[in-house]
């Protein structure tokens, strides 16, 4: 892939973004370090795990990535949405692309700081980057358009729209600081709940209903 259509298609925005190099931490040596290094990975009743503290880099197949000199694995993206319970934002870009870098460094910040979002009440929320260079399927299935960076949610492997100031979008499109991105894991959380909640009261009526059909008869 040409570099997504090379750097026009790298959302500029200089009010919102600054150009850096150290998107993630670790070893700046070259070493190999893990994907989740410093996560407490914990697995619930149904098997799933609990989102990771850390950016995980996934991918259309398991392999390798670099990002500033460290070597990170990279694990299938489909073995992650089918493992991974609760809500996980997913960043879609490149290496060479700066914006994508500051964003990195965002969530990689609130990944590692789970108050930022207030995960008391919304849930631990999983953070992983895919690199569009690397794994163009899944980008070609993901992506809306060809700016980048874009942000993507799941919930229990499922996608979901993300809500961005009371909007609902399946693609943001761009960065945002940490208080945008906790803002949006916010109300993305509680559109969930919401569905959910609705969902469980209408298969309560569903059944209150049946159930004096049958005491009718």
């Amino acid at each position: 892939m040409k570099k997504l259509n090379g750097l026009m298609s790298c959302v500029l925005m200089s009010g919102l973004f600054a150009f850096t190099i150290g998107a993630y931490a670790g070893d700046k040596d070259g070493h190999t370090v893990s994907s989740t290094e410093g996560s407490e990975d914990t697995v619930s009743n149904d098997g799933r795990k609990d989102a990771p503290t850390q950016i995980i880099h996934v991918g259309d197949r398991a392999g390798k990535t670099k990002s500033d000199k460290v070597t990170y694995p990279v694990v299938k993206l489909d073995e992650v949405l089918a493992s991974t319970k609760g809500l996980l934002i997913v960043k879609l870009g490149t290496e060479w692309c700066g914006p994508c870098k500051t964003l990195a460094r965002t969530m990689k910040s609130m990944a590692s700081n789970p108050s930022s979002y207030n995960a008391s009440s919304v849930g631990r929320v999983g953070f992983a980057s895919l690199n569009a260079d690397e794994s163009e399927d899944s980008w070609r299935s993901l992506r809306q358009g060809g700016g980048i960076p874009q942000l993507v949610a799941f919930y229990n492997g499922k996608r979901i729209p993300l809500i961005e100031n009371g909007n609902s979008k399946m693609n943001i499109i761009g960065g945002m600081s940490e208080s945008e991105m906790a803002a949006v894991i916010r109300d993305t959380t509680a559109s969930v709940q919401s569905t959910k909640a609705s969902s469980s009261s209408t298969s309560v009526d569903a059944a209150a209903e049946a159930e004096r059909k049958a005491s009718r008869r």
